[in-house]
């Protein structure tokens, strides 16, 4: 009853199609065009030279001028309507050519030599000069130019070429079609420059959806060319049927057919185009001897009619029988090039025509063929189908056509092309038989029990010499039940008792299929090589699948695999229900919709007691969002993560997470934690590596450095060794961005010092190691750990394989930090360790700086002043003065500090460091009794402390003066309140703000 009511259904489908063309004989379809880019074109005559000059719109395209002795190029990226309104006046412009190409470019030719070319980007113009026109002698025009919107049509020489493809088949057909491909033409090529070419455009009506037509002809009417220029990618297809020329569009265009049959004549007796919803139909009455021919130039598809034998250019499209759930026949045509299927009917004879166009120019069917319920029409471009059998369907997929039967298989004598399949594949030898079906008919069928115990009483009562063939058969019957690990141990026994018999091909044979079926595929590749089986192309089929179970994300495996699902389809359910497991996601991978369908199929076929909801589920999700059926596909996919399937629910779980976080729908960290909780739910290496690659990439790009890494040494462990150090430059390069160019994202010091820890192997993969070193210490001293920057620090600085410039830098941080806690005489140590006369002078100034503060520590003053004597630098003058003032020479202090004042910028307030260096002058200077120019300072300076906090203090200092009042005691007290010169710590902690270590170190590398 239900494939009764299907079959209705189809009938009632038809009658539809045929009410819908008829009504469609009132009908006119209209079409928006698809909009493209334009650049303006202009022209100019100067004395020794031609200029063309383009303008774009916006941003400048790419493109490539090359050119010859007399002709120039210019090829744009992309698809462009190249507009002029004064080209007319360039006296070669009919020369001049303008053509879409077939991978989407935009050539413009010149008919001269280019001189030069350059750019002008701000006027937005590409400029050529070329040879002046006076240059070249007048020549016959050999093309049109439409003058407002460039189209050149331009008629090739036909090549005439002999088609060598051919699809073998034994149910060939000779036919008698106008295209001869069988006899050689002695006649000469039409040149293209023995034509007087005459070049016409017509419309019908005004509306811009009709087609453009150019027709070429010539003085002794030889040919006749019909060109159809299209805005967009269209597809054709073309055929020959009963004297009548079809050509067919997958785009719906009004065409004048009346002037078109008045342009050719004495070529066709009449054109009419048949209606149709979505596509342009027309069918063409040859005339006598009349042959056509088909080419493309761009997106203008060119049929040549000529009153001479041809051999058309084709290029055959291959015809493959394939084999789907219930091993139902179809025949699948690859091609990833074909069009909309276009539906129409025969007004002549009544029959239905399935066309399916092909977007690629040259590819067709150059012989027909002839099966039960329908024939393959032989074709000039595309493949045609005329059905005879009401339930007939030739539809698009992905990656080709299929014709099938509705709810069965075609009749195309499967027996034949299965023998024919297996002569070309197995290559079957005496001495083997075929791996996986070599057991009685209906044996893996019969109750499990009863089977296991008759084939074990076999062996029990079997002679010695014979229980290794019995056991063999029992291994059989094991791995046809899909029991590898039993099949396994029968096996293993057998080696073990007989190593005469454990080296027969068959042996290890079933022991691949054995491991195949516990998933050591490694070792089932091994079995498969053994002897002689490396000449049987079913066990080079069988270490694919074992690949393809390795390689999960190659593609490479797809092709063979596929060829082999004549053969597939003999073997036992269970082992085809895991050979077709791994046959879909090789061809989901692959982007093969078709195979993985049909392998669908046959798992749907199979009489399984297996629970195989959830990998239908998920694979069929595959497939639709291959076809494009989005929403289905999240159907699918929502159902695959509710199922009780660890792997496939996992599997569905990450791709809905990763979906969904890639749309927008999932947060970073909601995508996060779906990925942290799904490494505890499948452990299976492919979906573990392809896990953490997801979830290290989240956390990188939240700036968890952390995690990010953590996660890439667990991938590192899965990894191959020939991937691991690829990998390891990505954590290194982690590493630096957090070290060495301070991206440390959300991390603290104290988690730096943490991942610094943990990680502390990458660091001399690092050409920056030293660098790396240092500036963690210095995070480290930045927010007072200074015992961990010490620690840190002491393990390095007597290393003698650090270069001497870093080992001084570290030297420098040692004793830094030992000033910090008092500790002077370290200090001067870890500098006299790291000393070295080759430093560079940025280094030593440094060093010289902290070493004068150490000997200030252990009171050495003379000795630091005698160390910075020479030193100019600030840091130095700071250093001196501090000491001035600690050895009471006033006057010194005064100069040195006075050195140090800065001003704020007009408009802005003083600073509390402006101020206290000030205060600080003063102070030296009443100590040193220069009030004279302590009068002066108050005059200068006391409008920037009117609204400071610090004016009382300086007011106090200088205001006595003027008064000509001093008390000695009370000052002294006072210049002890205010004393503001600060630890050395603060110079050091804004050197590290300035970077200057950093400086001084990045200048040795």
């Amino acid at each position: 009853m239900y494939k009764e009511a299907k079959r209705n259904k189809f009938f009632l489908m038809k009658r539809f199609f045929i009410s819908l063309f008829v009504l469609c004989l009132f009908t006119a379809t209209t079409h928006a065009k698809t909009a493209k880019n334009d650049i303006e074109l202009t022209f100019g005559i100067h004395n020794d030279f031609d200029r063309f000059v383009f303008k774009y719109p916006e941003n400048k395209p790419n493109y490539q001028i090359t050119t010859l002795n007399n002709s120039t190029s210019i090829v744009f990226d992309g698809e462009f309507d190249i507009k002029s309104r004064d080209l007319i006046n360039y006296p070669r412009h009919k020369f001049i050519r303008n053509e879409l190409l077939d991978n989407g470019q935009t050539r413009f030719i010149i008919p001269a030599g280019k001189l030069k070319s350059f750019e002008m980007n701000d006027e937005k113009k590409i400029v050529i000069d070329v040879q002046s026109h006076q240059r070249f002698e007048k020549t016959p025009p050999t093309t049109s130019f439409v003058i407002n919107e460039i189209k050149v049509i331009e008629k090739k020489p036909q090549q005439i070429t002999e088609a060598k493809e051919t699809i073998e088949s034994s149910q060939e057909i000779e036919q008698k079609p106008a295209l001869s491909t069988e006899q050689e033409v002695t006649t000469e090529p039409i040149s293209h420059e023995n034509l007087d070419v005459k070049i016409e455009s017509y419309e019908n009506g005004r509306s811009d959806n009709n087609a453009l037509i150019g027709f070429l002809g010539n003085k002794n009417r030889k040919s006749v060319s019909l060109s159809f220029s299209w805005s967009d990618r269209v597809s054709m297809a073309a055929f020959v049927k009963n004297d009548y020329l079809w050509l067919a569009f997958d785009k719906a265009k009004s065409i004048n057919t009346q002037e078109i049959a008045d342009l050719t004549k004495g070529f066709l007796y009449d054109i009419v185009q048949l209606p149709h919803p979505t596509a342009t139909v027309l069918r063409l009455k040859l005339r006598e001897n009349i042959y056509p021919s088909v080419r493309k130039e761009g997106l203008l598809w060119v049929v040549d009619l000529f009153n001479q034998e041809i051999k058309p250019k084709i290029r055959n499209l291959e015809m493959q029988i394939s084999y789907a759930a219930k091993n139902h026949a179809y025949l699948f045509v690859p091609t990833n090039n074909a069009g909309d299927v276009i539906m129409t009917f025969d007004p002549e004879t009544g029959d239905i025509l399935m066309m399916a166009p092909i977007f690629m120019p040259y590819i067709g069917v150059s012989k027909a063929y002839r099966y039960p319920e329908f024939d393959v029409l032989r074709s000039l471009q595309g493949f045609v189908v005329e059905p005879f059998a009401d339930d007939i369907l030739l539809t698009r997929n992905n990656s080709g056509l299929t014709i099938k039967a509705i709810d069965r298989g075609l009749n195309v004598s499967p027996n034949i092309d299965l023998l024919k399949k297996q002569t070309s594949l197995l290559q079957q030898k005496d001495w083997i038989k075929k791996l996986a079906d070599d057991l009685p008919i209906g044996l893996t069928y019969e109750n499990y029990l009863t089977t296991t115990a008759e084939l074990m009483d076999k062996i029990t009562r079997a002679s010695e010499e014979e229980k290794n063939a019995r056991r063999l058969e029992l291994a059989k019957f094991y791995n046809a039940k899909g029991l590898g690990t039993e099949a396994m141990g029968i096996l293993q026994e057998i080696i073990k008792s007989d190593s005469k018999f454990a080296a027969r091909e068959d042996v290890h044979g079933q022991l691949g299929i054995a491991y195949f079926l516990t998933q050591r595929y490694e070792d089932a590749i091994q079995e498969f090589s053994f002897g002689k089986l490396s000449e049987l192309n079913e066990a080079h089929f069988w270490k694919t699948l074992c690949l393809a179970a390795l390689e999960p994300d190659a593609k490479q495996h797809n092709k063979l695999i596929a060829s082999f699902t004549p053969v597939i389809r003999e073997y036992p359910d269970e082992l085809r229900l895991h050979v077709a497991m791994i046959g879909v996601e090789a061809a989901v991978t692959a982007g093969d919709d078709v195979t993985a369908q049909t392998f669908i199929d046959i798992i749907q076929s199979l009489n399984t007691k297996r629970k195989i909801g959830a990998f239908l589920d998920y694979w069929s999700f595959e497939i639709l969002s291959i076809q494009g059926y989005s929403q289905t596909a999240m159907l699918r996919l929502k159902s695959a993560t509710l199922s009780t399937s660890s792997k496939y629910s996992a599997y569905a779980r990450k791709k809905l997470i990763m979906l969904d976080y890639k749309s927008g729908k999932a947060t970073k960290l909601e995508a996060i934690n779906e990925l942290e909780r799904l490494k505890y739910v499948w452990g299976e290496r492919s979906f573990r590596i392809s896990l953490l690659e997801d979830l290290y990439d989240i956390y990188i790009s939240t700036g968890d450095y952390y995690n990010a890494l953590e996660n890439m040494k667990s991938l590192r462990a899965l990894y191959p060794d020939d991937q691991k150090d690829r990998l390891t430059l990505q954590m290194v390069s982690i590493f630096e961005n957090i070290f060495i160019n301070n991206n440390a994202g959300n991390l603290t010091p104290i988690q730096a010092l943490a991942l610094f820890n943990d990680f502390e192997w990458l660091t001399p993969q690092s050409e920056y190691y030293n660098q790396i070193i240092i500036n963690l210490s210095d995070r480290l001293v930045s927010v007072d750990l200074l015992a961990r920057a010490d620690n840190l620090l002491r393990k390095y600085v007597g290393d003698k394989n650090i270069p001497v410039q870093d080992r001084a830098l570290i030297g420098a941080r040692l004793a830094l930090i030992n000033i910090f806690n008092g500790q002077y005489n370290d200090a001067l140590r870890f500098l006299d360790m790291t000393q070295d006369d080759s430093l560079s002078e940025l280094i030593s100034s440094q060093r010289r700086i902290i070493r004068a503060k150490a000997l200030i520590g252990t009171e050495k003053y003379n000795e630091a002043i005698e160390l910075l004597e020479a030193d100019k630098s600030h840091n130095a003058e700071v250093i001196k003065t501090d000491l001035y003032w600690r050895t009471g020479q006033w006057s010194l202090a005064a100069d040195g500090l006075k050195k140090l004042i800065t001003l704020p910028k007009e408009g802005e307030k003083m600073t509390d460091g402006q101020a206290s260096t000030i205060i600080d002058w003063v102070t030296a200077l009443r100590k040193a009794k220069k009030d004279s120019v302590v009068v002066l300072a108050r005059h200068k300076f006391l409008p920037y402390f009117k609204e400071s906090k610090y004016y009382s203090a300086f007011n106090i200092l200088t205001n006595s003066v003027e008064e000509n009042e001093i008390d000695i005691k009370n000052l002294n007290n006072f210049i002890k309140d205010v004393d503001k010169f600060r630890d050395f710590a603060r110079t050091y902690n804004e050197a590290l703000g300035s970077n200057s270590y950093i400086e001084a170190g990045t200048e040795t590398k």
